[in-house]
């Protein structure tokens, strides 16, 4: 009984993941108008972009997703405030949106100072998750509750590796081999300038007749 009990716990917050992800923004039309611009942002950032990994200037934009994200949240939050529409702590919507502005906060720092960190989680895939997941509840269509918190953790890490999954079975676009190809000749085109004067002063002494010669003599 507990084996089955363990099984219907994990496939009642799978569906609830599911349903926030793919089911929620249909049956609240006013959060497509900002999902559907991150969800298409995402797209062509992760696989025109990041398919490779992102690098800082990268994460500092979709940085700014997740400030805009914060900011019309807690628009959405003084209007359901404005009309009595909020049944649970005031506090804790204001937390969420400030977590997501912090967030993003946090990437831009770590991206101005160059940190290595930040291409970790700085991705647009994390942060489209991010944004994605606490909107349905910062909007009053889903509940706060521990178990969706919960299926908010537990299955990220699926989230994010079926990406990677795709990432790596999908053909690189040729735009982003053209973004890549265009960086590598500037690096090559120096290589010759610093080795050549090395190989001519190498066979000059090869030729030269050794010092010692002369007082042979």
């Amino acid at each position: 009984m507990i084996f089955q009990d363990i099984l219907f716990y994990i496939w009642h917050i799978f569906s609830l993941w599911a349903q926030t992800l793919f089911v929620l923004p249909f049956k609240n039309p006013e959060m497509l108008w900002i999902l559907v611009p991150l969800w298409v942002s995402w797209f062509f950032g992760e696989f025109f972009q990041e398919k490779l990994g992102t690098s800082f200037g990268n994460a500092i934009s979709n940085a700014v997703v997740v400030l805009w994200a914060g900011i019309d949240c807690i628009r959405q939050t003084l209007f359901l405030m404005s009309a009595n529409a909020i049944n649970d702590p005031i506090w804790i919507r204001f937390a969420l949106c400030g977590a997501l502005i912090a967030y993003g906060i946090i990437i831009i720092v770590y991206g101005a100072k160059v940190k290595e960190k930040v291409k970790i989680f700085g991705r647009i895939r994390d942060v489209t998750y991010a944004f994605v997941m606490l909107v349905p509840v910062l909007y009053n269509v889903q509940q706060l509750t521990a178990d969706y918190l919960i299926a908010m953790i537990v299955f990220f890490p699926i989230f994010h590796y079926v990406i990677e999954l795709i990432d790596l079975k999908a053909p690189t676009p040729n735009a982003l081999k053209e973004d890549l190809g265009s960086q590598k000749p500037a690096t090559k085109s120096q290589e010759p300038v610093q080795s050549i004067p090395q190989q001519q002063t190498s066979q000059d002494q090869g030729k030269r007749p050794p010092m010692m010669s002369y007082w042979n003599n």
